[in-house]
């Protein structure tokens, strides 16, 4: 099957959202499928390499954003493919003529409370509009989470859908030894500095507990709003092969704490994915999609709610003290979390629209 793959995103940023979309390319190229993924992109930075193999269409403002668009449009058909994947985000114009080369499955990973939290509620409004389009050309959907079904503002309209979680590439993740640190050692992949990670609450939770290290990846110091404490070191962006030392040298990790501040209760962060494949036991505060009704010794769920950390204090510190020493068995989470098992799922689900031709 030729597949055409088609993103916005920052081409040229450090981050799990490039990795994750490498990675679904490169599990549908093993599988015999040809791929071009096709990126609508911010510039280059000075001395910036894209991570992504395929044509890249960069803007630095609305005009320009408007004409590289057509431009993609336009690469996508000559490219014929057979079957189109759309990673969901606002595209001006829509893309309403791309939707007819060929049946198309869009990917949704947020819903409309994330869009207005991050971009305003004019941008908001353009996307009520982007969705509606959107929804009519696509043949099928693909949700990140089960709650996104309901609450993404897609309707489904008849059409088929599916829920593949997030996924990573086992492949790519060494595995290690825990460590035999004298004091434990928290890791936390920020990221953006969004507030639904719950940054903040990583940070009380430092000075809470003083017998512990804790390592941040994602933002700098000068990033923080407030002074870091003594036990707490941010070690800014850093590209997956530079953090993961630091998870070798972990005990355990802290997945999303604030879910619950853009009305959000399930989730698959591509960061927990991380560090279960590196034996990580994590700390998370939602629904995992993967792991729905399922308790498992390596996962503690605190309440998706403003006080969870500080009401569950003793809580993560019995779980620190448990796990350390131990090591998640990669069979024990390969299958849920890994890329193969979730990519073949997709790839089916792409037969199905292709064989449909709707």
């Amino acid at each position: 099957m030729r597949i055409a793959y088609i993103c916005y995103w920052d081409a040229f940023r450090i981050g799990g959202v490039g990795e994750k979309i490498n990675v679904q390319a490169a599990e549908w190229r093993l599988r015999g499928h040809e791929v071009e993924i096709f990126c609508l992109s911010p510039p280059a930075p000075p001395r910036g390499s894209p991570a992504f193999d395929g044509p890249i269409f960069a803007f630095e403002s609305a005009a320009q954003r408007f004409v590289a668009t057509c431009k993609l449009e336009r690469a996508v058909r000559r490219y014929a493919p057979e079957c189109i994947y759309v990673r969901y985000d606002l595209f001006a114009p829509p893309l309403v003529r791309t939707f007819r080369a060929a049946p198309c499955a869009i990917e949704i990973n947020s819903g409309r409370d994330e869009l207005r939290l991050r971009r305003g509620s004019a941008v908001s409004c353009y996307g009520e509009i982007n969705r509606v389009l959107t929804t009519r050309g696509a043949c099928g959907l693909v949700f990140v989470s089960h709650e996104l079904v309901q609450r993404s503002g897609f309707s489904t309209q008849g059409k088929p859908w599916v829920v593949i979680a997030n996924g990573a590439d086992g492949a790519r993740v060494g595995r290690s030894p825990a460590p035999a640190n004298e004091r434990p050692r928290i890791v936390f992949l920020a990221g953006s500095l969004n507030d639904w990670h719950g940054l903040d609450k990583l940070l009380w939770l430092a000075e809470q507990m003083p017998e512990a290290d804790f390592d941040i990846v994602g933002p700098e110091p000068a990033d923080l709003d407030r002074t870091l404490p003594a036990n707490a070191t941010a070690h800014g962006l850093l590209a997956p092969g530079e953090y993961r030392p630091i998870l070798a040298n972990s005990d355990i990790a802290l997945g999303t704490l604030a879910l619950h501040r853009k009305n959000m209760s399930e989730a698959s962060p591509l960061k927990v994915r991380s560090y279960l494949l590196h034996g990580l036991p994590v700390v998370i505060a939602y629904d995992d999609t993967d792991f729905l009704g399922d308790a498992p010794w390596y996962l503690l769920k605190l309440p998706n709610t403003e006080s969870n950390v500080r009401d569950h204090l003793d809580d993560i510190r019995s779980f620190v003290q448990r796990s350390r020493g131990r090591r998640v068995p990669r069979e024990l989470v390969d299958e849920r979390v890994g890329a193969p098992a979730k990519e073949a799922a997709r790839l089916r689900f792409f037969d199905q629209l292709v064989q449909q031709r709707c």
